[in-house]
């Protein structure tokens, strides 16, 4: 079947942990999730929605056919995987139907995931949804780029929860390639969230305190980006490329920034032809060695949805004239619990951010 993930279990029981109980006698409404919608229609009244006929014939012999479920569970088939066959279901569904909760991983397609949610959101007292979290998550360049979610109250105000799935793990899920994490997102409409929404909203509980202390403490600093025609007009001598895309999914070098050779990074071709510059080569390679700490690996994970780099949102220290380690970072940022570069204090933010390099491995 489509769209449908190659283990099952695990990811209903991710949409489950981040629900926070197993439904029981609820109205639910299920979007694209066969086996979530086969298990909770059990025990409660379940609307299966997709796009995927096999799916939805199979749902019909396993659930509808079988008096063991009850007669109270409903499928509605999208007979075309458009946009506009997508809107135009949920549009009935608005009209007809509340439910107590909906799981949902809405097709991909552009911002029609963001359209569907935003449209189901206010017919639900919960939602749980997974979708790939660049829409999401790329820091300053979310709100820039996707004007409806700076606007819609309903995505920007009740979320309670955010659980980021490692694009290595999301791929073994769903037995495909994935460039970026995916992210189980839970709304509830019962709860208001007055925090502001790039603050925390599309952060994880996890990572807000370093979050505040490394994104939100650069958000005012500018990385002198300089093009190859700004560059007649300088003095600085000393250039550091900075590749658009860098980073293979799934290998070690995903979290870096330019290549982990010195040498082949400074011969490095790039679409826009982003430099540094600087007045020194001590500046140009302390600059460079800085952006292969764990520390950097860090911020770059936590920033990073496909391949390409987002430079903008990464800290820039203005001063290269000596070496930026992950200690000398710690202290500057005052990240807790650094004992080395490898260990760390017991729940610090030095254990948050090792943990966090070694899920993206």
């Amino acid at each position: 079947m489509k769209y449908q993930p190659n283990i099952p279990s695990e990811l209903f029981n991710k949409f489950i942990e981040n629900l926070g109980y197993i439904p029981e006698g609820q109205s639910i409404l299920v979007v694209r999730d066969f086996y979530t919608a086969c298990y909770l229609s059990i025990n409660n009244k379940v609307t299966f929605v997709s796009d995927d006929q096999e799916a939805i014939e199979l749902f019909i012999k396993t659930v509808i056919y079988n008096p063991e479920f009850g007669t109270d569970d409903k499928y509605i088939f999208v007979r075309e995987n458009i946009k506009t066959e997508w809107l135009n279901t949920i549009n009935w569904v608005i009209k007809n139907m509340k439910f107590d909760v909906a799981i949902m991983n809405p097709p991909y397609d552009g911002n029609l995931h963001l359209k569907i949610l935003e449209k189901v959101i206010p017919i639900a007292n919960k939602v749980v949804n997974i979708s790939p979290a660049n829409q999401f998550f790329a820091a300053k360049r979310l709100l820039k780029e996707y004007p409806m979610i700076q606007k819609s109250k309903f995505l920007k105000n009740n979320i309670v929860n955010i659980e980021l799935i490692a694009p290595e793990k999301a791929s073994q899920i769903f037995a495909a390639s994935f460039a970026g994490p995916l992210m189980i997102i839970s709304y509830d409409n019962n709860c208001k969230n007055e925090l502001n929404y790039m603050d925390y909203n599309v952060v994880p509980i996890e990572l807000r305190s370093v979050f505040d202390k490394t994104i939100r403490k650069c958000n005012d600093k500018k990385i002198p980006n300089l093009y190859d025609e700004i560059l007649k007009n300088t003095n600085k001598k000393f250039i550091l490329p900075c590749p658009e895309v860098h980073g293979n999914q799934g290998k070690k070098d995903w979290a870096e920034i330019t290549s982990s050779n010195y040498a082949r990074a400074l011969k490095a071709k790039q679409r826009w032809n982003w430099h540094l510059s600087f007045d020194t080569e001590i500046e140009r390679k302390n600059c460079y060695d800085s952006w292969h700490t764990r520390f950097h690996q860090f911020i770059h994970n936590l920033i990073k949805a496909d391949n390409f780099n987002y430079y903008g949102q990464l800290p820039w220290l203005n001063d290269y004239s000596q070496p930026w380690t992950d200690k000398r970072f710690c202290e500057y940022f005052e990240i807790t619990g650094y004992i080395d570069d490898d260990h760390a204090e017991p729940d610090s933010e030095w254990e948050t951010i090792l943990k966090t390099i070694e899920e993206y491995k």
